[in-house]
């Protein structure tokens, strides 16, 4: 009434158009339940002798057939039952009434999943991805998919999307709403990618054009999908770079996707596949490649737009601690089959599968002491038997390394090391005044969110880029400015594992 009130509504309008309806479904089944009611008081009154003689009831004409039950019955029988009739029919048509007009409360009680996935098998030629996986998700819902490489879990997610390979064969029923999209067609397939369906891989570099701006491969699905204008899609696109929180979106939103950093190239795709609020969100590894911090804005930033939009959200992951934070459920995975599935504190607590006491006795947890010099993590070890397969755990004997050489001269060292990048806007210092120095047999961790110069840093090590000041010494050979032909020779003694395996 307030609300109401403070929109400027007059009074009437509050009674007849806020308060009524609200009061009518209340009103009709009372109403039903006390004329019902008055209708046994007062035929029990009546078979009682109470009342009126004169005035034919139902109540009387029981009573005075009583008396010859055994010659005539249906004196009796007749209005008995019209007696129960009537009754029952007044409570069945309030509560229809109620049903009709207060439709909502009728349909809550009727649950059915979002996704439901019955006896689904994948199979590549010699060899089986998935076998025999059931599975449901409901609306608002979050359900993990965990387990190792190779589990199954990738190509469950593009069995759902229908993006497997034609090598692929699949079998069993994928239900979305109701629909087998088994069964669709290509085009149809075509019509629910992106906007019913909606998926981000792992890797988003490998996911963006990079010669056409975010805010062009937004549109694009915007025009696809929902017919809009050049002018009315950069506005959404606009919009949705807001809602996936990159800043300054009215600017970034020409950007290409080299001038993200990793964590805001995964928001994009991630405004990609709402753009259209879709009702099932599947995210293959989406924090793999992040760091923490990232990760978890990105995981916050999923379960808020899960909220918001009533999305059902397929989290594909291997990170338990991920899972532990933001899944309802989780189903483990294991060689193409789920072994088990339960509510998320439910399964952390007490695992019911081998195998997923394996997995959560392998992962490393803040509170142990452990360093891999000392001790090595369990090993989870698979044995095939004839009546099914047995788990164990194992602890491998600690690796024997060679001794830290902390007296000796440093392998490495750099010297209030610089490295500059110029860009449109000016030069950027990503490297400002490092030194550190590493020993023969030692490991240096370096840590830090994205854009913070790890990356940077290894490449000018590696003389990948220049350096603008300081000294790089490998091995007690100052490298900072060794030309092409004898970085040569330093890159068979020097070498770097990048963080996208694609590049």
């Amino acid at each position: 009434m307030l609300a109401a009130r403070s929109h400027g509504f007059s009074s009437l309008r509050i009674i007849f158009q806020e308060m009524l309806p609200n009061a009518l479904p209340s009103i009709i089944v009372t109403t039903s339940v006390m004329v019902a009611s008055s209708i046994l008081i007062e035929s029990a009154l009546a078979f009682l002798g109470f009342g009126d003689h004169n005035r034919v009831s139902w109540g009387s004409m029981i009573g005075a057939g009583r008396e010859s039950l055994r010659t005539a019955w249906f004196f009796t029988a007749l209005p008995g039952g019209a007696l129960v009739l009537t009754v029952l029919s007044l409570n069945l048509v309030g509560d229809a009434l109620n049903d009709a007009l207060n439709p909502p409360f009728a349909q809550e009680s009727i649950m059915t999943s979002l996704l439901t996935i019955n006896d689904l098998r994948v199979t590549f030629p010699g060899h089986d991805a998935v076998r025999g996986l059931n599975l449901t998700l409901n609306a608002g819902e979050t359900l993990a998919l965990v387990g190792e490489s190779g589990c199954g879990k990738s190509a469950i997610a593009l069995s759902l999307m229908r993006l497997l390979p034609d090598s692929a064969r699949l079998q069993g029923e994928i239900l979305f709403d109701g629909q087998n999209l088994l069964t669709l067609s290509d085009a149809q397939m075509r019509q629910r990618r992106g906007n019913q369906l909606s998926m981000i891989f792992q890797e988003p570099m490998t996911s963006l054009n990079p010669v056409l701006s975010i805010g062009q491969q937004i549109a694009e699905t915007l025009h696809v999908h929902q017919q809009l204008t050049p002018v009315a899609a950069r506005k959404r696109a606009i919009e949705l770079l807001d809602l996936v929180r990159i800043p300054e979106p009215a600017r970034r939103v020409d950007d290409y996707p080299h001038n993200l950093s990793g964590g805001q190239r995964q928001r994009v795709m991630i405004a990609m596949a709402v753009a259209c609020q879709p009702r099932l969100f599947i995210a293959d590894e989406p924090t793999t490649a992040l760091d923490v911090t990232i990760q978890a804005q990105i995981l916050a930033l999923l379960d808020r737009l899960r909220r918001e939009l009533s999305m059902g959200l397929l989290l594909i992951t291997h990170d338990l601690g991920l899972v532990s934070q933001w899944a309802d459920r989780v189903a483990v995975m294991y060689a193409g089959q789920k072994v088990e599935e339960a509510a998320t504190a439910q399964l952390f607590s007490t695992p019911q599968h081998p195998y997923t006491r394996g997995l959560l006795g392998t992962s490393l947890h803040m509170d142990q002491d452990m360093h891999y010099r000392d001790s090595r993590l369990p090993e989870i070890h698979h044995q095939p038997e004839a009546q099914g397969s047995a788990f164990t755990l194992i602890t491998p004997p600690p690796l024997v390394h060679s001794p830290r050489q902390t007296d000796q001269q440093p392998l490495l060292s750099l010297c209030d090391v610089h490295t500059e990048y110029q860009t449109a806007q000016g030069k950027v210092s990503a490297v400002n005044g490092v030194s550190l120095d590493i020993h023969p047999g030692e490991t240096l961790g370096l840590v830090g969110e994205s854009g913070c110069g790890k990356s940077t840093l290894s490449k000018t090590i590696l003389r990948l880029l220049p350096t603008l000041q300081g000294n790089i010494i490998f091995d007690g050979e100052d490298i900072t400015h060794h030309n092409a032909s004898r970085l040569a020779s330093l890159r068979q003694r020097v070498q770097m594992i990048f963080q996208d395996p694609y590049t």
